[in-house]
Parts: C-alpha cells; structure tokens; sequence
C-alpha cells in the first residue's frame, strides 16, 4: 500500500522497484528481492526519478513522489466538501430564480463582486504557491522560525481572502497589523 493524500484518492504514491531487466514493479516477492534501485511511482501511471535500492531510497522515492506530483496536483485539486457546497448553492440560486428572479439577480450581483474581488487574492495566492513548489525541499536546520516577528519587525499578517461584510461597507480589514 502506497501513500494517499487527502483530496487526491486518484493519485497513490509510492517507490517501486526496477529489476535488473528495466521493469518496475510494485510487487514484493522472491523474483523481485533482487533489484537496481527504487523509482517513484504513482498509480495514475507517473514516474520519478531513480533511488537507491535501500529503506532510505524508498523514502526518496516516496517523497519525490508527493514533491514533484502530488503537491502541484493538491494545489489546484477542489475539496469535495467546496465542490457540494457549489453545487448546493447553484441549486438554491436556481430555486430561487424560479421564485423570485430580482432577489437572485442580487444574489449572483453579490457573488460577482465577491469573485471579482477574490480572484486577485486567489491569483496572488497561485503565484506564492507555485514559488513555493519551485524551491527545492530543505532538511531541517537549526531552530525554527516563529511564525512571524523575528525577521520583518514586529508585525503579523492577517490573511482576508474576500471582502466581508465591513468592507461592502466601505471598511477594509487590515493585511498588515503591527503590535
């Protein structure tokens, strides 16, 4: 069994092994005791990188796998409780344009704004991300940072993705609180 990560029960990653004749599989038995080295594998069909044949390639192999496959695939995966709670929203605007058509003109009025507004934040989001997922992962040194404060003075950021109901009114929460 292979490593499954939440919302993406299509994609299980593990390392499988190459024998000797260049054929990779999954399978642990006597005929595949001997083999050249761990690959990274998922079962959509993708492959990774070569690791040594050892418990330390495996490893490799697994986290090469949710580095270079899973993660970017997590980032634009949906959450199945967001996709119900769409769909149970287009239901309930349906309904409601077949009782009174003006109050859902408001309300899909009201949920344009709130795109308009919120996909900015959602692009700049997308971009940090992909950054992120650019970077080669680190071991661990030394002690952690804090969360925030020790390198940018002391401030915290607050992260708003969409307007609230203050800001409809002309109120725009703060990104940046200093303490």
């Amino acid at each position: 069994m292979g490593v499954i990560i939440e919302d993406l029960y299509d994609h299980e990653g593990y390392g499988v092994r190459r024998l000797p004749d260049g054929t990779l599989t999954a399978t642990w038995s006597a005929e595949t005791a001997a083999f050249d080295a761990y690959v990274a594998a998922c079962g959509c069909g993708w492959h990774g990188g070569e690791h040594p044949p050892t418990d330390d390639g495996y490893e490799a192999a697994v986290d090469q796998w949710e580095h270079d496959h899973a993660r970017p695939l997590l980032a634009k995966a949906v959450p199945i409780a967001v996709s119900e709670a769409v769909a149970d929203a287009k239901q309930a605007i349906a309904n409601l344009s077949r009782q009174r058509p003006e109050a859902a003109r408001r309300v899909l009025d009201d949920l344009g704004e709130w795109a308009r507004r919120g996909i900015l934040a959602t692009e700049e989001t997308a971009r940090r991300m992909e950054a992120r997922l650019q970077r080669p992962v680190q071991p661990h040194q030394g002690s952690p940072r804090r969360l925030w404060g020790t390198d940018r003075g002391p401030e915290r950021r607050v992260h708003v993705p969409f307007p609230t109901r203050t800001a409809r009114r002309g109120h725009r929460p703060p990104f940046l609180i200093r303490s």
